[in-house]
């Protein structure tokens, strides 16, 4: 039997390359447990594949993914890069993940402004959406995009 090699998520601040297969956006949303009906997606639809070059970065606590857009060092990545960081690292980083980039926006049955998120399951990654304008802690992680992707 092959032993499949289970790859831990990047250190913050480590380069590493990930490839975006096609992704529905609402697909997202009933994958996660959620009725998708009601739901509203705006933003770019990302034409796959597409391979660009990212980081983890630790950016203390943020209000809200406006405050997170603005301390970040770069662009922070699409939400839909959520779905090819999950697949190209399985284990947990041990802190919650967002995916926050301000032009891509996933809206509630009742209008409010939601990101796809990872946590940490003790075994995994468990995805989820939360609200963007809660605050977030400061062993939040976020997505940047590196210069040039």
């Amino acid at each position: 039997m092959k032993q499949q090699t289970v790859v831990a998520a990047p250190a913050v601040g480590q380069e590493f390359e990930l490839t975006l297969e096609t992704v529905d956006p609402l697909e997202m949303v009933r994958r996660d447990g959620y009725n998708p009906k009601g739901w509203r997606y705006e933003g770019p639809t990302l034409t796959a594949p597409l391979t660009r070059r990212f980081k983890l970065e630790n950016l203390g606590y943020c209000r809200d993914r406006g405050e997170a857009s603005r301390k970040a060092k770069g662009k922070l990545a699409h939400g839909q890069w959520r779905e090819a960081f999950k697949a190209a690292f399985p284990m947990s980083a041990g802190s919650p993940v967002a995916f926050g980039g301000e032009d891509s926006k996933w809206l509630d049955p009742v209008g409010s402004v939601s990101l796809p998120v990872l946590y940490d399951d003790g075994v995994g990654w468990f995805s989820d959406f939360r609200w963007a304008d809660f605050d977030f802690h400061a062993r939040w992680l976020w997505l940047g995009e590196c210069d040039g992707a």
